[in-house]
């Protein structure tokens, strides 16, 4: 049968840029991981037969996204609806350390990422096929290849207002700009990027500041060579030597967003290693005095969130309020370890637990599978002498006694049991009530004076002293209802389920699989120190 027209047309990027010749793939050449490329779809016909639109239908089947969707609990039709699209969206985004701004509401409908990206038209017919029969894999892909190629869009939009800020003559005259100018106009992008300047507020007449906060900026001096060594890896390719137009200019910042790409994972990579390093009691957990130790007593910024925002976003065992500890697989995930990049997206840590669950999804197939399936395919995956097993294997046989003799691989109780597998790995699914969605960075981190007295306040170490041990700081919780996971659409799934009175988990606290050293360097790409707060608190 035929998809309707509007459904076709989804894949459309209606964003203000338009390539001349040939669309180089060099998306996919800014994510950090390699992506497979399957099958090339034709392009299809642009927004009302706009032929410069099907420029942009460059579709690729990803192979992550189509194990997962072979995975995924279907509806009647045999496909996807809201709530799984969503998910398998952000975890194709989050796999990459991506997160769309403000797009962690994930009971909001996946079309509202759309908005200003799509025609309204396209938008809705999405959202009536969502409602209605749901997506199948092209679909589902199309859309993933949209929401890709509109953060492209966004960043060469911005592109043409920092063309604006800097009074250049207009992008589409096809002006040749010196490698000054060019540099000029990426220390701007940097600074915005690393100030948290909203763009739009912006004059030109803000330029100069800009250039003279950078100057007092850590170790912006180094931050100019990166950006200085990736604008280089595009001279060579320039048409006249020395001087770059806007076409060139879009190639010098995708060359700008690899190398931010990949100094956000190296330095990921040093905070995990430190955070490891901590770990004196469990696995995967790490005792707060221990977390803000550097803080307190070397004037390291690197782990300054405040408790308050380390509490309600999930990332903290307290039970016992005396002596509390931090869950480090959730701490990657925060918030406060991303870069905002441009308006549409942020860098954030990639997800080391996803790899785990593609595979146990590549294995299964299936959405829900009796605990030998599941023990077969996850305990070669752990480290050897991880111990726990007979723990493990006694909680997949309750997850299932729940379930009428089957695990839910997209359930709460599921998630807990990746987490107690891979305490270093895989985050703890909070329950209802935890907010698993970042404050705005000034409202994360706190002043070394409040820590020092909330460590004051902690039992002492010597008090909380036990042997080392491979388990999880994490207690075992039976519910498997504390997360709401189905949303309007995916009525249907209730017909699915294999187990009577439940309607099949899915879930939208992401946080489970995909919850958005270089010292000195590194980390000033990785997030907003306490140094930065007061310049921070002045942005527009």
């Amino acid at each position: 049968m035929l998809r309707s027209l509007v459904l076709l047309q989804i894949v459309q990027v209606v964003a203000s840029e338009q390539c001349s010749g040939d669309c180089p793939g060099t998306l996919r050449g800014f994510l950090a991981s390699t992506l497979t490329r399957t099958s090339t779809p034709a392009p299809l016909a642009g927004v009302d037969g706009d032929p410069e639109q099907a420029r942009w239908e460059t579709i690729w089947e990803n192979e992550a996204v189509s194990l997962r969707y072979a995975a995924m609990p279907k509806n009647k039709y045999g496909n996807l609806g809201h709530s799984a699209v969503h998910y398998v969206l952000h975890r194709h985004l989050a796999r990459h350390g991506w997160s769309l701004n403000d797009a962690r509401d994930y009971n909001a409908s996946v079309t509202d990422l759309l908005r200003g990206h799509t025609s309204e038209r396209i938008r809705k017919g999405l959202e009536r096929k969502l409602k209605t029969q749901g997506l199948d894999l092209q679909d589902t892909l199309r859309l993933v290849g949209t929401i890709e190629k509109s953060i492209q869009g966004v960043i060469f939009k911005e592109l043409r207002t920092y063309y604006d800020l800097h009074e250049l003559p207009d992008a589409a005259k096809d002006v040749k700009l010196s490698s000054d100018v060019v540099d000029g106009v990426i220390d701007t992008y940097m600074m915005v990027v690393f100030l948290h300047k909203n763009i739009s507020a912006l004059l030109p007449g803000d330029v100069k500041r800009l250039a003279e906060e950078g100057e007092n900026y850590p170790n912006f001096e180094h931050i100019q060579q990166q950006t200085r060594g990736a604008r280089a890896k595009v001279d060579g390719r320039l048409a006249l030597d020395g001087k770059f137009n806007f076409e060139d200019m879009k190639e010098v910042m995708l060359e700008i967003m690899r190398e931010f790409r990949r100094r956000k994972d190296l330095a990921c990579t040093d905070t995990r290693e430190q955070l490891i390093d901590m770990e004196d009691r469990n696995q995967g957990c790490v005792r707060m005095h221990m977390f803000y130790d550097s803080y307190i007593n070397q004037d390291d910024a690197n782990f300054a969130e405040s408790p308050e925002y380390l509490k309600d976003n999930g990332m903290l065992e307290d039970s016992d309020e005396k002596d509390v500890s931090l869950i480090t697989a959730n701490y990657m995930a925060a918030g406060s370890n991303c870069r905002r990049v441009s308006s549409l997206h942020s860098f954030c840590c990639v997800n080391e637990c996803d790899d785990l669950s593609i595979q146990i999804e590549k294995e299964l197939q299936a959405p829900w599978a009796s605990p030998n399936q599941i023990a077969d395919i996850v305990m070669p995956m752990r480290p050897d002498g991880q111990g726990g097993e007979e723990d493990l294997l006694r909680h997949l046989e309750t997850i299932a006694q729940q379930h009428n003799g089957s695990v839910p691989v997209y359930g709460r109780l599921f998630a807990q049991w990746l987490h107690h597998a891979f305490p270093r790995e895989c985050p703890f699914v909070q329950g209802a009530g935890v907010a698993n969605d970042p404050a705005a960075p000034q409202d994360a981190f706190a002043d070394v004076d409040s820590v020092i007295d909330y460590v004051a306040a902690l039992k002492p170490p010597s008090e909380t002293e036990r042997l080392y041990t491979t388990d999880t700081c994490m207690p075992w919780e039976e519910s498997e209802s504390e997360l709401l996971f189905v949303t309007s659409g995916d009525e249907d799934l209730e017909e699915l389920a294999p187990w009577p009175g439940h309607r099949f988990i899915l879930m939208v606290g992401i946080a489970s699989f995909s919850l958005a050293s270089l010292r000195m360097f590194g980390n000033s790409w990785h997030k907003t120190s306490v140094v930065q707060k007061s310049a921070m608190m002045e942005a527009p």
